[in-house]
């Protein structure tokens, strides 16, 4: 996806759908496990940072394809926090309320 460096309104038109066919495909290589899956992922994040323009032109289902990608060639994934405050043995008992006859 090369065009001249003096890119305008009309080399947006020729690049978004290049990018959204490449979201398209990313998406089936996510869901179906292609092995190319880096490789597209790469094509489509080198196009964004070459093109930065053309992310307002893509739809919010399209972004959170390429934002689920990166999280998953990342192995990011949101642990839920441990609400547990203060220490506790293995039974779940706090330590403060360990007796002798717990032991």
């Amino acid at each position: 996806m090369s065009l001249p460096n003096d890119a305008n309104i009309e080399a947006l038109e020729v690049v978004v759908p290049r990018i959204q066919e490449r979201i398209a495909y990313l998406e089936q290589a996510m869901k179906q496990a292609i092995p190319d899956f880096p490789n597209v992922l790469r094509e489509v994040h080198n196009a964004l940072k070459e093109y930065p323009d053309s992310v307002h032109l893509l739809e919010p289902a399209e972004r959170a394809t390429v934002v689920q990608a990166c999280a998953q060639q990342a192995a990011i994934s949101v642990a839920a926090a441990n609400k547990k405050s203060g220490r506790s043995t293995a039974s779940g008992k706090k330590l403060k309320d360990i007796n002798e006859d717990d032991i």
